[in-house]
């Protein structure tokens, strides 16, 4: 069945229900792999290996989340190209995505080796974290082409709506992953490298396994590829540019929370480390929210494809309402379970000591960012790239000169609330422009 005959998502809240669902529970299986991370790690009873996880997988996260744009541009142009019933073109993005990606993902593979020295340096990782730290992602650096391959899956299977298979690959890779990280760091004992090597293989083969999916399904609709257009330059370019204001966006995002570990790095390592214990909570609950915002972005790629606009909007405002209540659940029950789950993730009492005192500030974060997040979801499905750009830059510099002032004097508190603002700041100007500025004229 071919793009032409695509029916438009069900303008309800029943319908935007049904496709959340999955990707939810497939968001939430990435930041989860995090806390199995963390946990397996924490049985080695080491704070300095925990600590050294932390450091490597936030700077990794960086280097991969720097081409996060792979999804998202994937997502909305797909979802664009289907809403309009352009049956030549969802083939065309997959593929130039997938060449960038693979070339981008070895890059990051062969080279990734020389930013690990500047990013312990950035952090502020003391020398014994950082030894265990470079060991790490030696071997974690590889399982870059898969994950950017991963990234172009989810993003032309958001494109299509299709939230039911995204959810079967996340969880296959993560069951892997939670099984090899078993095995190799525990059972076999190879500590922080077999953890390393567990991502390896589980990103490798998420990666095959998405690429096979996406064969069959573009067989199954009868796509066919557009050679002639493939390398066409003005195409090109307005990709180029594309991908260039959401690059720009997500270095300045993952550089804030990057901001953020450098200068809980400075605390101390049981700071450090019980900060990384939390951002595991925030980044289930925001990748859970990222599950209604990819609804959200999936059905205004969709309705602005067919010319829909207020549709478009009006799924925006259904996913405020969704999000809303999803961020109370998650706040009480973060407020009546979290004590306990840090201790299930870090057994190191100090630790876990430092993280319950803490844990107010990330159990509410939810209620305080999901607008943002429902806004990005918006924007992001009406591919509006300087938009997104210029909004992030503002709210990056409010950040900014707020952690100028509060961190001298209120230490890891003030932190956690420059944090909560950092959302504030990042809903704003998304927000104005939403609602004063006619959508064609972006």
């Amino acid at each position: 069945m071919g793009t032409a005959s695509e029916q438009l998502p069900e303008r309800s809240f029943k319908g935007m229900s049904v496709m959340a669902l999955p990707i939810i529970l497939a968001n939430a299986s990435i930041p989860l792999l995090g806390v199995a991370d963390t946990a397996v790690v924490a049985r080695l009873g080491q704070t300095e290996a925990l600590a050294a996880v932390a450091a490597g997988a936030t700077i990794l996260f960086f280097l991969l989340w720097a081409f996060g744009f792979l999804r998202m541009t994937t997502s909305a142009l797909t979802g664009q190209a289907v809403g309009a019933k352009r049956v030549k073109e969802p083939a065309l993005i997959l593929v130039r995505a997938m060449v960038l990606a693979i070339f981008l993902g070895l890059l990051l593979a062969a080279l990734g080796g020389l930013t690990t020295d500047a990013g312990l340096r950035l952090l502020g990782v003391e020398e014994d974290v950082a030894d265990l730290t470079r060991r790490y992602l030696m071997i974690a650096f590889w399982a870059a082409p898969g994950q950017l391959i991963i990234f172009v899956v989810h993003g032309w299977l958001l494109g299509h709506g299709k939230s039911g298979l995204m959810f079967v690959l996340s969880l296959g890779i993560g069951c892997l992953n939670l099984g090899l990280n078993w095995l190799m760091t525990l059972q076999l004992g190879w500590g922080i490298e077999g953890l390393a090597i567990a991502t390896v293989i589980s990103s490798s083969l998420g990666a095959f396994a998405g690429l096979v999916a996406l064969t069959g399904m573009a067989r199954n609709r009868g796509y066919r590829l557009d050679r002639q257009r493939l390398l066409d330059l003005r195409e090109l370019r307005g990709l180029a540019g594309l991908n260039a204001n959401v690059m720009v966006r997500t270095l300045l995002l993952i550089a804030t929370f990057t901001a953020f570990n450098a200068l809980s790095a400075r605390l101390g390592t049981e700071i450090l480390a019980a900060h990384a214990v939390l951002l595991h909570f925030v980044e289930v609950t925001a990748y859970a929210l990222d599950g209604i915002a990819d609804v959200v972005e999936s059905y205004a790629a969709r309705f602005w494809g067919a010319k829909k606009d207020r549709a478009a909007k009006e799924s925006l405002g259904r996913g405020l309402v969704m999000a809303l209540v999803g961020s109370l659940f998650m706040g009480v029950g973060l407020t009546i379970f979290g004590p306990f789950l840090i201790g299930l993730v870090a057994p190191i009492e100090e630790v876990a000591q430092l993280a319950r005192s803490l844990g107010f500030y990330a159990y509410w974060i939810p209620l305080i960012g999901f607008s943002c997040y429902m806004l990005d979801g918006y924007f992001f499905g009406l591919a509006q790239g300087a938009t997104i750009r210029n909004a992030m830059l503002l709210a990056s510099m409010a950040y900014g000169l707020l952690l100028w002032f509060v961190y001298p004097q209120f230490g890891p508190e003030g932190l956690w609330v420059a944090l909560w603002a950092l959302f504030v700041f990042r809903a704003l100007p998304l927000g104005f422009v939403m609602l004063f500025k006619h959508p064609r004229a972006f």
